[in-house]
């Protein structure tokens, strides 16, 4: 189990760093950057609730914080500011704390374990700053730098 979740983290970093490179790069229609862009639209359609949530269907249908911040990297880097939202608010709504860090571990409307995860709560933050810059949004901006 714990190594089906490394590869899975692995797979999202590799996506995302290839559409963050397609996206600096002039070759828009290589065939690498179709295919990470399909395998990005594959994760959020799979794993993205329509209300947001980034559940974990293949290991117990539960959502973890760090899940909820790949998926707002990934809604960013295909300029779906819709679904990002959804994502984010998600998150805040079900997993922010009152020191603004994300608990780690939810499932079936409950908190689970409601210690943060650096990593989850770094994605989150960088999304924020991401999408807030890009997209003229201080809310979120602002939300990234409290994190």
């Amino acid at each position: 189990m714990r190594r089906l979740r490394r590869g899975a983290a692995a797979a999202v970093v590799v996506v995302l760093a290839a559409l963050f490179l397609v996206g600096c790069s002039s070759s828009h229609g290589a065939t690498e950057s179709s295919a990470a862009v399909g395998a990005a639209r594959g994760f959020l359609r799979t794993y993205v609730t329509p209300a947001g949530a980034v559940v974990r269907h293949d290991q117990g249908g539960d959502v973890v914080s760090e899940g909820q911040g790949y998926a707002m990297l990934l809604a960013f880097a295909l300029d779906d500011p819709s679904r990002f939202a959804k994502i984010w608010a998600w998150a805040r709504t079900n997993l922010q704390r009152p020191d603004r860090l994300f608990a780690y571990h939810w499932q079936d409307g409950t908190v689970l374990d409601s210690t943060p995860a650096a990593d989850a709560d770094t994605q989150i933050a960088w999304a924020l700053s991401l999408a807030g810059h890009a997209w003229s949004l201080p809310d979120d901006s602002a939300a990234a730098r409290r994190i």
